[in-house]
């Protein structure tokens, strides 16, 4: 449980390490699908509802990259209380002690799960 705990939280980490983890693409490749995009709306370079619409492009792709980061923390959360959280410990002996006045001696097996 540890090791999956401690893979998910480097994955986590790993991925704030770039805004860009976008399906692996370059930033240029996201700036280009941005351009088109704002260009089939029929925004034309150079003016300001251009700029405005990469801006937006690129602001939706920030903000779905913090909610992805989100609902893996919250996940991670989740895992972690999952596993402090305390289980029921039975335990079986057998064996033979004898004893008298209180004084016990003899071999034991306890076995826990």
């Amino acid at each position: 449980m540890k090791a999956l705990l401690t893979l998910a939280l480097c994955a986590v980490l790993l991925s704030g390490c770039s805004s860009l983890a976008s399906m692996g693409k370059s930033r240029a490749q996201l700036v280009a699908e941005d351009a088109d995009v704002c260009r089939s709306y029929g925004f034309k370079r150079g003016t300001d509802a251009y700029a405005s619409c990469m801006f937006e492009m690129d602001q939706r792709r920030i903000d779905d990259n913090n909610r992805r980061r989100d609902r893996v923390g919250r996940a991670l959360i989740d895992m972690s209380a999952a596993s402090q959280r305390r289980r029921a410990t039975t335990c079986t002996s057998r064996g033979n002690s004898f004893g008298t006045g209180g004084y016990r001696y003899g071999s034991a097996t306890t076995t826990c799960y």
